[in-house]
């Protein structure tokens, strides 16, 4: 009877380690401990619950050891988020405990409040747990929904696609990785992006993958990738890991073009551009006596002439980003004229690209001048004195008057 009598107490006690202790572990591991990570709502975005260390403004929220959680948590639209401290007045019904928050046999029950409630059909009560939905721990990791009302609405705290969550262990999430780089574009041979990075959550390893790859360091910064030299999007990822996993891919991306060459020549609101691109352009015709603007750009070349005997004509800046004008106002303008410029590239086997413009100018056109007693048909200047009160005409021959020529005189 007494050896039966053990038995019974043996097989109980084995129960309660078996089925009843962990549990209370459970619970046990997030008791005196501050709790740690980010928060998810779709209406209002992260919400931590520890400040980084060092910041001017200090916060976070701990469990004591009765499993009640006090403190504040941050969100940067709606503000503090409090926790225990002196919270009363809860609101009752549909599964909730009026209650301050605290974990129980690895749930959070009771409430928190957002301090911003302005009273006005929006009370601030977030719910930790109700009828179907809930926060619970595991181990050292909070998981599950809280409700905020239309205002707040679901609160997710475990990890999400970010590898951001809510936990206990100081920061036992994956880690979650921040990847910058100093050039988002640029052109080929010539771009030279760096990249520096980091990440939350402790991470023991990094590994790069897409256009880098290998095992990298936990975090880096500037560190050159080289020069690029294919015209083409280049993507550079990482992944960190630690003890609980790795964390999600952050990437970032470097668009790389071909060289750019242009070569514009403009009058009036008719422009004719060779970009290499689109087929090459129609001559620009304009009228004798025309003023002609020309701009270029030049970007990832290198060995530039001018070819083109007019060009010598051209006023203005002729740098790697130019302009200038000409005015086709000299006798014998009435012709065609070609701008060319040419570039070699930076490839290990140099090209030469070639952007091109053709002006057509006009011939010059007659007119009907008239002149009394001393007034002078030509703009600007004075004609020789006619005398008498007689009106003389004439009729410019294939010079202009306008253009300053000796007009061929018929007495009227």
């Amino acid at each position: 009877m007494k050896n039966s009598f053990l038995k019974i107490v043996f097989v109980f006690s084995l129960f309660l380690v078996i089925f009843v202790l962990p549990s209370r572990a459970s619970a046990a591991e997030c008791s005196s401990s501050d709790l740690s990570g980010y928060a998810w709502s779709s209406n209002i975005g992260w919400i931590s619950f520890n400040s980084a260390v060092g910041a001017t403004y200090p916060y976070k929220v701990y469990v004591d050891a009765s499993g009640y959680l006090n403190g504040y948590a941050w969100s940067p639209n709606i503000g503090w988020i409090k926790f225990g401290n002196g919270l009363s007045g809860f609101p009752t019904g549909g599964g909730t405990n009026a209650q301050n928050a605290q974990i129980v046999n690895g749930k959070l029950i009771g409430w928190a409040r957002a301090l911003s409630a302005d009273s006005n059909g929006w009370d601030g009560w977030i719910s930790l747990t109700g009828t179907n939905y809930g926060v619970t721990q595991s181990g050292t990791n909070l998981s599950g929904y809280a409700w905020g009302s239309d205002v707040v609405g679901w609160i997710y705290f475990g990890v999400n696609s970010s590898g951001r969550g809510v936990d206990c262990g100081g920061g036992s999430n994956v880690p979650v990785v921040s990847l910058a780089v100093n050039q988002t574009s640029g052109i080929k041979n010539i771009v030279n992006p760096t990249l520096t990075w980091s990440a939350t959550n402790n991470p023991t390893s990094c590994t790069a993958s897409s256009d880098w790859s290998g095992s990298k360091a936990i975090s880096g910064t500037n560190q050159p990738q080289g020069v690029l030299n294919i015209a083409k999007t280049y993507t550079y990822s990482l992944t960190c890991a630690n003890a609980n996993g790795s964390g999600p891919m952050a990437s970032v991306s470097v668009l790389v073009t071909e060289p750019i060459l242009t070569l514009s020549a403009s009058f009036s609101t008719n422009t004719k551009t060779d970009d290499g691109v689109s087929s090459p352009p129609s001559a620009l015709t304009v009228p004798f006596g025309s003023t002609v603007n020309l701009n270029w750009v030049i970007d990832g070349l290198t060995s530039c002439t001018l070819r083109g005997s007019d060009w010598n004509r051209v006023s203005g800046t002729k740098t790697s980003t130019g302009y200038g004008t000409i005015i086709f106002s000299t006798s014998g303008d009435a012709k065609n004229h070609t701008f060319v410029i040419d570039c070699n590239t930076l490839d290990t086997i140099s090209i030469t690209l070639s952007r091109s413009i053709t002006i057509t100018v006009s011939p010059e056109t007659g007119g009907t001048c008239q002149a009394k007693h001393s007034d002078a048909c030509v703009s600007g200047t004075k004609s020789s004195v006619i005398s008498g009160p007689s009106i003389w005409s004439w009729t410019c021959g294939a010079i202009a008057c306008s253009e300053k020529r000796s007009p061929v005189f018929i007495e009227n």
